[in-house]
């Protein structure tokens, strides 16, 4: 048998009664294909671990896991990809609902004075010190507010039990209410 040895991939041609080639590859080329491909730790130790104690080359049959590895890592890649992307819609999201709870916030404060005002005026009229989407949906058509309700009502519902409360609203006017009502 004769082979030769480089650095990067060479055929490894055995003579006999069959003749057949295999690729074999040198610790450089394993190191940087390894790199180049985004593998980046114990790529040193993993040639060791695999190549040939006689010829000191890794060759295609200690190879035969990699392209289950290969496929493992791509969809790795691929799901860091895509959750990477739903947090930046996410956070696309929460920054637009914030924006339209802003925007309806002021033009409460613009119609109706401050916000407790319009929760018991125009948002809770039923005194239930909750309001459901249907209701929300209806006020801001009668009150003329041009914002997206939708966008509004997921701001205003960040629990998720389906309903929005002057604490959800402002909370900072919610806190006011308590401490007068424990007051009195």
């Amino acid at each position: 048998a004769r082979a030769r040895t480089s650095t990067s991939a060479v055929p490894h041609i055995s003579s006999g009664d069959e003749e057949f080639c295999t690729l074999t590859i040198g610790e450089t080329a394993w190191v940087e294909g390894l790199q180049r491909c985004g593998w980046t730790r114990n790529v040193e130790e993993l040639f060791y671990a695999l190549k040939d104690v006689k010829t000191g080359l890794v060759d295609a049959h200690s190879l035969t896991w990699v392209e289950h590895e290969v496929r493992k890592h791509k969809l790795k890649q691929e799901a860091k990809r895509r959750i990477g992307a739903d947090q930046k819609a996410k956070a696309a999201a929460r920054k637009s609902q914030q924006m339209h709870l802003h925007s309806f916030k002021a033009f409460l404060k613009k119609h109706f004075g401050p916000t407790y005002h319009a929760w018991r005026k125009v948002l809770d009229v039923d005194g239930t010190m909750n309001l459901q989407k249907p209701e929300l949906f209806k006020v801001c058509r009668q009150i003329g507010w041009k914002g997206d309700s939708r966008q509004l009502w997921m701001a205003l519902d960040n629990s998720g039990n389906g309903s929005a409360s002057l604490e959800e609203l402002d909370p900072n006017c919610a806190r006011k209410l308590a401490k007068f009502k424990d007051f009195g």
